[in-house]
């Protein structure tokens, strides 16, 4: 053995679970520590974002702000569909949806800070709210097609809209029944034109036919005829040579 080599005791097998239990400690205390800083980020992002002049905060902490004034002057309930143009993102900036044309959105149905929001707009108007997480998706993470993660969980949403318009959701129901029969009147208009169209093809392909056959027996009748008429004729020539 050499004269510089340090023994090394054994170490016990407590010791070592001692050890990772302290690793496992450190880890959640700095994956807890970077969530209370997100928190206070988020919590002071609100505050300063809700003391600027023309941010209104509601009693549920969404923010909501005019960009644009609007033409009416009522408000969708949770019993209609509003037609809007929107653009979501995180608080970072990045797009996480947009629509491409107006998209109807049942109020009732989306989250409820966004449906909180809906209810405050009013017709013609462009709004920008800030929803919280709690009033969001909370705690759940949403993914896109592709798998990827676009909003991850306890995030704060950020929404511009235009209202473009809104009705109760019964009446948009009789709306599109009466759009899906004057549909179905125009395929089932469309489809009578067509087998009429192909009927009256048919009528005039028989008739053609029935023209082409009777000229045919009427071109052989004559062949006949004049075949008759040359028989006759040389008939007649062997009795007058007779």
């Amino acid at each position: 053995m050499s004269v510089t080599a340090v023994p090394i005791q054994p170490v016990k097998r407590s010791y070592i679970a001692w050890l990772w239990f302290g690793i496992l400690l450190a880890v959640a205390g700095a994956v807890l520590l970077a969530w209370q800083g997100t928190r206070d980020e988020v919590t002071e992002f609100f505050a300063s974002n809700g003391a600027r002049a023309g941010v209104t905060t509601t009693a549920s902490g969404l923010q909501i702000e005019t960009l644009e004034q609007p033409s009416g002057t009522t408000s969708p309930t949770d019993a209609d569909v509003a037609l809007i143009l929107y653009e979501g993102k995180l608080l970072d900036g990045s797009v996480f949806d947009q629509s491409q044309q107006p998209t109807p959105i049942p109020v009732a149905t989306v989250v409820p800070g966004f449906s909180e929001a809906l209810k405050l707009m009013k017709k013609g108007g462009k709004y920008r709210i800030w929803i919280p997480a709690a009033l969001a998706y909370g705690e759940e993470e949403k993914r896109g097609p592709d798998g990827r993660v676009v909003i991850p969980a306890n995030s704060p949403l950020v929404f511009d809209v235009t209202l473009i318009e809104f009705m109760p959701e019964a009446v948009l129901r009789q709306m599109q029944m009466q759009q899906m029969e004057l549909q179905h009147k125009a395929q089932a208009d469309d489809l009578q034109r067509r087998q009429q169209a192909e009927l009256e093809l048919i009528r005039q392909q028989a008739q053609q036919q029935t023209d082409a056959n009777r000229q045919a027996m009427e071109a052989q009748m004559h062949r006949m005829k004049l075949e008759q008429e040359a028989q006759l004729d040389a008939l007649r020539a062997q009795y007058e040579d007779q």
